[in-house]
């Protein structure tokens, strides 16, 4: 079983005076992507919409480690998630919520 670990970085807006870091906010972007899978390797980090870097990094990376999960970790799973889909990307089958 491949189990992927995720964290994804984030823009935040603020409306109405509240806190938003939603998928769903035009003006938010998801500024970068680090995973690994759980017991092998190094963390891969892809940087995306970051002033300090002049292009994005692809995003196929990700695409094809999300394509062989079969589960995914993420510290905010329901957060990362609606990203994740608001992306265009598709999810394993299991995700997990420390």
């Amino acid at each position: 079983m491949r189990v992927l670990v995720l964290d994804l970085e984030t823009t935040v807006q603020r409306f109405d005076g509240k806190i938003d870091n939603s998928p769903f906010n035009p003006d938010n972007r998801c500024v970068s992507a680090h995973y690994k899978w759980l017991d092998e390797g190094a963390v891969t980090s892809l940087v995306f919409h970051h002033r300090d870097q002049p292009t994005s990094d692809p995003i196929q990376p990700l695409r094809e480690a999300l394509s062989e999960a079969d589960v995914l970790v993420a510290h905010n799973a329901k957060f990362d998630c609606m990203w994740l889909q608001e992306m265009g990307l598709t999810l394993p089958r299991h995700t997990l919520a420390p």
